[in-house]
């Protein structure tokens, strides 16, 4: 891992904020789980040491002075030597049998003042005391792990749910600027799979750094108080073979994934020779390409069989390693099991295991948070490229209010060239009157796209100026500037929402009147009005379905609402049917009423209505003039012309 991709992920998720807010409150509760499981470990020990000394049933005689020294209590002798006595069977049992332990003066408090050591409470009632005590600790044990558990959640959902609005945001500074659409797929990937992957590792992170080193610490003080030397003697042998593991373990994993890689690249050598039949039938190579087939298909076999092996040699080295360390640690259990001492036992030894079971779940889920971390690098360095790009548009300081276009729109010198280093424009001029229809095509769609972008200033020319009345709009206010030059159309013209939410398009101060009126310019009430609930029905990918030239002219009624002086209609690619082409016909003319329309048109007709067209070649102007004249005096309108809508242009020959 480089020392950078750490610092990637500190983006996603920084340790400091592990000691504040929710994750804060999620350590608490994690804390006060691990508390209470521990107190549920403990009862269990005292719960079987009980029933162990109640099994044995041999009652326990000791010195009176001991006894009244370590219970409080006086001691009662009924025997003929004054001086001994004997333990209450039950709970005082337990107590004298760990007296020696951290917890025995806790145990001799508990046997005084609890369970009765003057009247004698009996061992079956101890017994139930202490499995409601248990079970007290295991549902607040569940409880505080709930807590937590929805604590991390909501700061899972907070932390990926800004990194969204961080991607919806420079999606919007970004996606202006990207004339063919490119970055779109890689939007909506970041948007779910790579956050979707950092949101599963930042739930791997929390719950290990808010829960686990809680758990850790106290499960190995319980182990320490319950037996130290054990746990020592356990521990050493445990940890050993943990780390032994481990070490091989990254080797075989690291080998694995390099194998992995090689049969991938084997297989699309395999998966190559399936797309080569006309030269192996063209030249006679059936023979030469059997062999070469069955020589990669041999290697990818053999690839396969290796991972198969590596797979087999992680899992021994598993078993053998288990099966070691389980060898030590029961043999050292055994011996103080089998060794006289009343300080271990089997209910030591069941706790004690517990402990070391808890430990190690505790340790892979620690060692899952940081593999999952690691694997989650690429897509968080992929996120983030994504928003430390600069945007190409910014306001400029001292931006000036832009007054609506009245005389002209003017291009001079102006370059632009694509991400990828493919020029569209170069050093172009072009002078525009006032509230005339222009069409602006171009031999590379892009071209056309290009210029109309630089008007509400998607994107800006790398070179040159484009002006509006003289006025630079490199120095006007954005908001200005495209509340005057608005867009029409497109690939993306209608969002989730209902048909009034999609025309007023973030206007509140527009009523239903003034939408209905634009629509009914547009020519769109018709179909609006025969929509399950008219306006208010809601269309786009999760609602009702809009045909292509219904969505157009629902675009058409959006751009009309805000009464733009300078409108750029961008025509659906799609055909449409003779009735909606001549609705939208009539809408041009109602539209192009003392107003400035630059049209990127897709039909014949369009062309024709136009006072003017423009056509593009290679970065410059080859072509300007009405439909007529062009098609007159132009070869290459011609053709542009002919590829476009001749509808024998698909017919071969012969």
């Amino acid at each position: 891992m480089s020392t950078r991709e750490p610092k990637i992920f500190d983006r996603v998720f920084s340790n400091r904020e592990l000691f504040r807010g929710r994750a804060l409150r999620a350590n608490l509760w994690s804390l006060a789980a691990a508390i209470a499981l521990v107190k549920m470990l403990g009862i269990a020990f005292l719960t079987l040491e009980l029933c162990l000394v109640v099994g044995e049933g041999q009652p326990i005689r000791v010195p009176a002075d001991e006894y009244q020294r370590f219970f409080g209590v006086e001691a009662t002798t009924s025997f003929a030597d004054a001086k001994m006595t004997q333990i209450p069977t039950g709970f005082a049992e337990v107590a004298w049998r760990n007296r020696d332990r951290v917890f025995g003066p806790s145990l001799a408090f508990l046997s005084r003042r609890v369970f009765g050591i003057e009247y004698g409470l009996s061992p079956q009632v101890t017994c139930l005391v202490l499995i409601l005590a248990g079970s007290g600790c295991w549902l607040i044990t569940w409880l505080c792990l709930k807590l937590a558990r929805r604590q991390r959640t909501q700061l899972e959902l907070e932390t990926v749910g800004q990194l969204r609005s961080h991607l919806h945001r420079q999606a919007l500074r970004l996606g202006p600027a990207d004339l063919q659409r490119a970055d779109t797929a890689q939007v909506l990937g970041l948007f779910k799979d790579e956050i979707g992957q950092l949101r599963e590792t930042l739930c791997y992170w929390l719950a290990a750094w808010t829960g686990e080193p809680a758990r850790i610490s106290l499960l190995v003080v319980q182990a320490l108080v319950i037996d130290a030397k054990v746990s020592f003697y356990c521990g050493v042998p445990l940890l050993f073979g943990w780390l032994i593991h481990e070490h091989r373990r990254r080797e075989l994993i690291q080998a694995h994934k390099l194998a992995v890689a090689h049969a991938q690249d084997e297989l699309r050598l395999l998966s190559e020779s399936l797309t080569r039949s006309r030269l192996v039938r063209g030249y006679g190579m059936e023979q030469a390409a059997q062999e070469h087939f069955k020589k990669y298909l041999d290697r990818y076999q053999a690839d396969v069989n290796n991972l198969e092996r590596r797979r087999g040699a992680l899992s021994r080295l598993e078993g053998i390693i288990v099966w070691l360390c389980g060898v030590i640690v029961l043999s050292l259990v055994g011996v103080e099991l089998t060794t006289p001492t009343e300080h271990f036992s089997v209910a030591a030894a069941f706790v004690l295991a517990i402990c070391f079971g808890g430990i190690g779940y505790s340790i892979r889920n620690w060692q899952n948070a940081f593999e999952a971390r690691e694997d989650a690098v690429p897509a968080a360095m992929r996120v983030f490229r994504y928003l430390d790009r600069i945007p190409e548009v910014g306001q400029a300081v001292g931006a000036k209010f832009l007054q609506p276009l009245v005389r002209s729109i003017e291009f001079m010198d102006v370059t632009y060239v694509t991400s990828d280093k493919v020029p569209l424009l170069d050093q172009l001029s072009l002078s525009i009157p006032a509230q005339r229809q222009v069409a602006i095509i171009s031999t590379d769609s892009r071209g056309a796209l290009a210029l109309v972008s630089m008007l509400p200033r998607f994107i800006d020319p790398k070179s040159g100026q484009v002006l509006i009345d003289g006025e630079d709009i490199a120095w006007v206010t954005l908001e200005s500037l495209r509340a005057e030059i608005l867009v029409a159309g497109g690939p993306d013209v209608v969002f989730t929402g209902t048909v009034q939410e999609n025309i007023a398009a973030g206007q509140t101060d527009k009523g239903l009147s003034e939408i209905m009126e634009a629509a009914k310019i547009a020519h769109a009430q018709h179909f609006i009005s025969r929509l399950p609930q008219g306006y208010e029905t809601v269309i786009g990918e999760h609602g009702e379905a809009l045909d292509v030239g219904q969505a157009f002219r629902l675009a058409l009624a959006r751009a009309l609402l805000r009464n733009p002086a300078l409108l750029i209609i961008e025509e659906p690619a799609e055909a449409l049917d003779e009735d909606t082409k001549s609705l939208i016909d009539d809408a041009y003319q109602r539209i192009a009423a003392k107003r400035t329309v630059i049209y990127l048109p897709n039909r014949l007709a369009t062309l024709r209505r136009c006072d003017e067209i423009i056509l593009l070649h290679q970065g410059q102007i080859a072509a300007r003039g009405t439909h007529v004249n062009l098609v007159k005096t132009s070869q290459l309108y011609r053709h542009w012309e002919y590829v476009r809508f001749n509808e024998f242009r698909h017919v071969v020959d012969g």
